[in-house]
């Protein structure tokens, strides 16, 4: 990224730098088209958006010598050992490896879930739910991957969720033996529901009788200078009232595809959550249009950070929009409104994630060099 900087000339760098919110979308478009023109800029888009490359280290030979060593601690129960030797094999696995038939990448979510699920010492469910869950993102027909997640959904008391991944586990298990097993274990579950959802309904009767019309919410957004959005209650809240609900925005995956190039790797971690939001507003088909990046009421920041900072940022922004374009073909156009829009995005996590109590300057610039590895 250094030498990148220093290929700009400095009559841009002067723009950039004394640039306001409002100049954003011109200053953005002259810095595109003069990275656009150099071959360092184009060579580096190429490291950073192909998955054949070899930024990030990727090594399938360490990757299961890794998991081998996970498997001999595993089987000691030396749990700490081997998660210690998952973890590290997943970080040097390539997405598309193949281990005996299976996907390197899954198996090793697999096998890290199975150590979640089953250690005394470590027993962390949700985390084992999770890794189940990219395990099947990855193969979807990994029947022994839907197994255990239903197994940790069972110990979890998502009797639902468990029935539905014993159901998938038994359609994608070849072995006739194998689907008896998950068969048994199927109608155990099933009766295990039934007799909780009799007790729940029982004890509901008892506790609180006949049910009320559920208590109606109003809820209004509020925003504030110093925490930004929220929502306030226009009444008072019953204990154990549900108040709102919605999926995490910015998921692991996004649009569907697992980030298996390199970029996730190198660019620092809220410019990567930038990138996942965008994939994942752009297959909802939200609007490029509009401004809705923009509307998070945080473009006076902009005109708070250091010259330098500025540069880094309309850098990366530009960085990040070619590395989804050329990535996954994302519909989203590269011009100076778009990166304008990125640029603030970026921004506003920078802010509110690095903002110190008393000073509410953001601290863009340490972070940014502290993660400058490109």
């Amino acid at each position: 990224m250094e030498k990148l900087k220093c290929l700009v000339p400095e009559s841009i760098k002067r723009m950039v730098g004394e640039s306001s919110d409002e100049d954003l979308a011109s200053t953005s478009s002259t810095l595109l088209h003069c990275l656009l023109n150099l071959p360092q800029f184009q060579q580096m888009i190429d490291d950073l958006a192909d998955s054949n490359n070899s930024l990030c280290g990727k090594n399938k030979k360490v990757a299961l010598e890794l998991k081998q060593k996970g498997n001999g601690s595993y089987l000691t129960a030396e749990y700490a050992s081997a998660l210690e030797s998952y973890s590290q094999a997943l970080r040097v696995a390539p997405m598309d490896a193949v281990d005996m038939d299976k996907n390197l990448v899954a198996t090793l979510f697999l096998n890290r879930a199975s150590l979640f699920h089953v250690s005394a010492k470590i027993g962390f469910l949700t985390e084992s739910l999770r890794d189940c869950k990219r395990a099947i993102q990855i193969s979807p027909t990994y029947a022994k991957a839907w197994y255990r997640r239903g197994k940790a959904n069972v110990d979890l008391g998502n009797f639902k969720d468990a029935v539905n991944d014993f159901n998938n586990a038994k359609s994608f298990e070849l072995s006739l033996d194998g689907k008896r097993h998950i068969e048994t274990e199927l109608n155990i579950i099933l009766e295990r529901q039934k007799s909780t959802s009799r007790m729940a309904v029982q004890e509901n009767e008892n506790c609180f009788g006949h049910f009320d019309e559920p208590h109606q919410l109003k809820l209004s957004q509020v925003s504030t200078p110093d925490k930004g959005r929220g929502m306030a209650s226009q009444c008072d809240i019953p204990q154990a009232s549900l108040v709102h609900k919605e999926e995490p925005y910015a998921l692991i995956q996004a649009g569907g595809e697992p980030f298996s190039v390199n970029w996730p790797a190198i660019l620092p971690s809220d410019i990567v959550l930038a990138g996942r939001i965008l994939v994942k507003s752009t297959s909802q088909r939200c609007s490029t249009k509009s401004n809705a990046l923009c509307d998070l009421g945080l473009s006076h920041s902009y005109t708070q950070i250091t010259p330098e900072s500025k540069l880094e940022l309309h850098i990366y922004a530009i960085v990040l929009l070619c590395c989804l374009q050329h990535s996954f073909g994302v519909e989203l156009p590269i011009n100076g409104v778009s990166l304008s829009q990125v640029v603030l995005f970026s921004l506003s996590l920078f802010y509110n994630r690095y903002r110190q109590s008393d000073d509410e300057a953001p601290l863009a610039v340490t972070y940014l060099k502290s993660n400058s590895k490109c």
